[in-house]
């Protein structure tokens, strides 16, 4: 029967709109709705409705929870979490499988056992007790008619209390247990699951000799820096006095998801709850994690022997161990035993994928006294990944104008950088087939990505520091820091990466440490400096570069993967290190891309068929195709200046000292860590072959892979800017490079015996089924020999089918 149903509820909204240096505003927003039904049947009072998106501006879809009453399906609940638990061995397992130190740079084998030996056997327990804990919940939130809790009025009357037995209310009772960190439960309306969310931190305090000794190794890094401050080399830095008032534990986190599928949701919500509209049961992993963590604030100590070096306000952050590398589901029976046949134990030691994971990241702003007066500098240390093949970034922030002249230098190097095929390979032609020929690719360079375009953006925050030293020389600001500078890159980068909004719709733009790391860090975030460009600086800023979107208006369109740009000085060089992924991604009909391989048939295959089939004029392709192209270039370019500490200490702080340029062109250099690029075109093929006008030969689902790239094989000697031409000659002629292209088609033939010329025709005459497939490949189409054009057939089913 119909009826009204009213809803009831709040919602709160909060959103933020600001202005930052980029072309377009920023913004950011979320909510939370909760809305609770009521009608006058008894099935709707207990409905309710949630939703919520922490970031309504992302490209996210909201969490949609339903809410209602739990009791019907409380059997479910919890036969599927009643048979989890964790497992010594297992844990165990995963630590010595997945965390071994044995051969770690800075940290010490010991920090496993510590880790096992603090945690496991604690957070087995706990879990266990979180467990079954939520199993009484369930029971205390839905009891037995009998055992409800009943109200005795003065009068002695009696009254059967109402429980509120809504998912939401056991989520509260759930969240109110010691050690759960957060707890969701309802209907998931884009799981299409009714679930319990449950995540669980357990922490133990310990010593921390472990995270010292590793702390110790990174510090001997920092030791060719400390000239700049008067400290002998040898002088060690006082790492115990950094973990003093720090937080120091060791942690397991666990995130999982327990509950049952739905089938159909109107069903679900229409019918009563039994096995035909109820799916499976399962449980579902989604963090699993042991780890040792270190973190301060506020950190005040002298960090060299003798008072030297004072610190203030320093923060640091250290933390280690394995984790589950991807969510795992687990289907499970009726009675809420896994469905694979293992148990738990076996599971997480067997059939889950862990990894190694960990991150350091501090600031140690630094005082000391030079001539009798205080100056100040920063070290800052840094490694978002300690399992890297990449060691600790170690460098000291300061005042970027007091060496302008040598960032003018190593970012003008480093924003020319062009990744060309054609420069650096020369004339390139493929054996057989002309690639270029083509509307959509008419030359090898337009097969990647543009990377000069976002290079460019260094080039751009590069101005833009010679226009704020140049203020700040006038006004007496502030000066801009080394991470400022950094910061500017990263705007400038960013700009380029999102293209302008042809819609009203907003889109919100994190920032890179935001996107790119979860790990805290402490290094300066927030907007760049930025040059007023007052009237007294007599100076014309060049017109800024188009953005993406202007950039890319064709069937072609550039995306930055990833960008990393770092700056300092390491005690031994002035340095900035540039890391760029660009991607190219193709639109349009690309057909014609892939029908140049098949000419070949035409070329260096046409004999080949006229002996198979009958005809004897060109053969003729009718091709229908679903491609897939991917291109991408990756560069890792070091712009440094060599300078000694005592040297680097005199030209910060000593006003008369100067950089002439034929010191610089001696010292500054330029190094291509890593470039390569690389195109991938692949497809399924069918139609037919025409050949000359007598054979008809049909295609049925084949494949077609073309690959080509280019790349150096180890890092280049350094080129000091006296030998230095420019950078797109010195990347071609100072790195070993190598090149690869590889061609492989293998199309299913399918034809009338008729046509077949005569020797195939005495192979058919026994095995009229036979599997035929033309192939056609080469392992390196940069080379002068044509590709092979064969017949691969089922050498088993040759050999079956004759005497």
């Amino acid at each position: 029967s119909e009826q009204d149903i009213n809803f009831n509820g709040n919602i709160e909204l909060n959103s933020t709109f600001f202005y930052t240096s980029f072309s377009n505003p920023m913004y950011h927003g979320s909510y939370i709705a909760s809305l609770t039904a009521s009608g006058d049947a008894t099935s709707t009072t207990n409905l309710g409705l949630i939703a919520a998106d922490e970031d309504f501006f992302d490209n996210k879809s909201p969490r949609v929870i339903f809410n209602f009453d739990s009791c019907q399906y409380k059997q479910r609940l919890i036969d599927s979490i009643h048979d989890f638990e964790l497992g010594t061995p297992a844990l165990e397992t995963v630590l010595e499988d997945h965390f071994d130190l044995t051969d770690h740079p800075i940290l010490p084998p010991s920090l496993t056992t510590k880790i096992k030996d603090t945690i496991v056997f604690e957070a087995i327990n706990k879990v266990d007790f979180i467990k079954n804990s939520i199993i009484q919940k369930i029971n205390e939130l839905c009891p037995d008619n009998t055992r409800r809790a009943v109200e005795i009025e003065q009068d002695g009357s009696q009254r059967m209390l109402q429980m509120d037995s809504r998912l939401s209310a056991l989520a509260g009772q759930i969240l109110s247990l010691e050690d759960v960190q957060s707890a969701t439960a309802g209907y998931f309306a884009a799981r299409n699951e009714v679930a319990l969310d449950i995540a669980i931190h357990i922490e133990k305090e310990f010593n921390g000799e472990d995270l010292r000794e590793a702390l110790g190794a990174v510090f001997d890094s920092v030791r060719p820096v400390q000239t700049m401050f008067n400290v002998a080399t040898e002088q060690e830095a006082n790492v115990a006095g950094l973990l003093t008032d720090a937080e120091i534990s060791i942690c397991l986190d666990l995130k999982f998801s327990s509950g049952f599928k739905i089938g159909s949701l109107v069903e679900f919500f229409t019918r009563s709850a039994s096995d035909s509209t109820l799916g499976d049961l399962y449980f579902r992993i989604d963090e699993l994690s042991m780890d040792a963590r270190a973190s301060a604030t506020s950190i005040e100590l002298d960090l060299f022997p003798g008072g030297i070096g004072s610190v203030s306000d320093g923060a640091l952050s250290l933390q280690a161990g394995a984790r589950l590398a991807a969510p795992f589901e687990v289907k499970l029976n009726i009675d809420g035993s896994p469905a694979n046949g293992l148990d738990y134990s076996e599971i997480i030691k067997h059939r889950l994928p862990f990894m190694p994971f960990g991150h350091l990241s501090s600031t140690l702003p630094l005082s000391f006294s030079i001539g009798g007066f205080t100056k100040k500098l920063e070290i800052l240390l840094e490694d978002l990944n300690l399992f890297d093949e990449k060691q600790a970034l170690v460098s000291v922030n300061f005042d970027a104008c007091r060496v302008i002249e040598v960032f003018q230098v190593l970012l003008g190097k480093l924003g020319s950088i062009v990744v060309s095929p054609e420069s650096i390979l020369g004339p390139v032609s493929f054996g057989g087939f002309d690639l270029f020929n083509t509307n959509m690719i008419r030359s090898f360079d337009e097969m990647f990505p543009d990377i000069a375009h976002f290079a460019d953006g260094i080039l751009e925050a590069n101005n833009e520091l010679f226009h704020l030293c140049a203020e700040i020389e006038y006004t007496r600001e502030s000066p801009p820091k080394v991470t400022d500078l950094i910061a500017l890159v990263t705007e400038e980068l960013q700009v380029r990466s999102f293209p302008k909004a042809k819609t009203l719709t907003p889109t919100r733009r994190r920032s890179l440490q935001e996107a790119s790391s979860s790990s805290p860090s402490t290094h300066r975030s927030g907007r760049a400096l930025r040059a007023h460009h007052l009237p007294y600086n007599r100076y014309t800023r060049p017109k800024r570069h188009r953005t993406l979107e202007e950039n890319n208006n064709g069937p072609t369109k550039n995306i930055m993967d990833l960008f990393s740009f770092k700056g300092g000085y390491d005690g031994t060089k002035l340095y900035t290190r540039l890391e760029l992924d660009v991607s190219k991604h193709f639109n349009g009909e690309f057909d014609e891309v892939i029908s140049k391989p098949m000419d070949l048939l035409n070329g260096a295959g046409a004999d080949f068929l006229h002996d198979l089939f009958l005809g004897s004029g060109d053969t003729s392709v009718n091709l229908e195709t679903s491609i897939s192209i991917s291109s991408s270039t990756h560069a890792e370019v070091l712009a440094g200046f060599e300078i000694t500490g005592n040297e680097m200490r005199e030209l910060l702080f000593d006003d008369s000292s100067y950089l002439d340029e034929s010191f610089l062109a001696k010292r500054a250099f330029i190094q291509f860590e890593d470039v390569s690029a690389k195109f991938t075109a692949s497809s399924s093929v069918s139609g037919d072959l025409n050949v000359g006008g007598a054979a008809k030969i049909g295609i049925n689902e084949g494949s077609l892979v073309l690959g080509l790239g280019l790349g150096i094989d180890e890092s280049s000697d350094r080129i000091y800017l006296a030998n230095l031409t420019s950078v797109g000659l010195a990347l071609r002629q100072n790195a070993h490079w190598r090149k690869t292209g590889v061609l492989d088609a293998l199309l299913p033939l399918t034809f009338d015996v008729g046509v077949a010329g005569e020797e195939l025709a005495k192979v058919l005459a026994n095995i009229e089924d036979l599997n035929l497939f033309l192939s056609i490949s080469s392992d390196n189409i940069f080379e002068s020999d044509l590709p092979k054009v064969s017949i691969d057939l089922d050498f088993m089913q040759l050999v079956d089918g004759t005497d």
